[in-house]
């Protein structure tokens, strides 16, 4: 199994391709400052929720390659374009979710007036 260090230098290779600076990538994805220094010091685990993250940010990120070490760092061709589109699909689906749930806030509401309208008319 591949020790945390390892995971952490590939994640800072990919970070310096990528952004130029540890700190550059740290604040694209919105981790605080020191983030991934820090969990290198103390041989953290880097969680699944910051994997996702990063993979959200950088689908070009070959995640076998940063779990283990095998293959391309950068994910090539096909595979990142259809990547690429599932994010977008899923950001569109979000900004729809968004919209629905204030419809349904809206129609709480009205249904909660017209109940106390209802009561005070019995």
């Amino acid at each position: 199994m591949t020790d945390n260090k390892s995971i952490i230098n590939r994640l800072r290779s990919f970070a310096k391709i990528k952004k130029g600076s540890v700190l550059q990538f740290e604040i694209d994805l919105g981790f605080s400052e020191g983030y991934i220094k820090s969990i290198y010091q103390k041989s953290s685990a880097l969680g699944i929720d910051k994997l996702v993250q990063i993979y959200t940010i950088f689908p070009d990120l070959n995640i076998k390659w940063l779990l283990t070490g095998v293959g391309d760092m950068i994910e090539k061709g096909e595979k990142v374009e259809k990547n690429i589109a599932i994010q977008m699909n899923v950001g569109e689906y979000a900004e729809k979710v968004k919209g629905l749930e204030a419809m349904i806030a809206k129609q709480e509401k009205e249904i909660d007036f017209l109940r106390e309208l209802l009561k005070s008319k019995t």
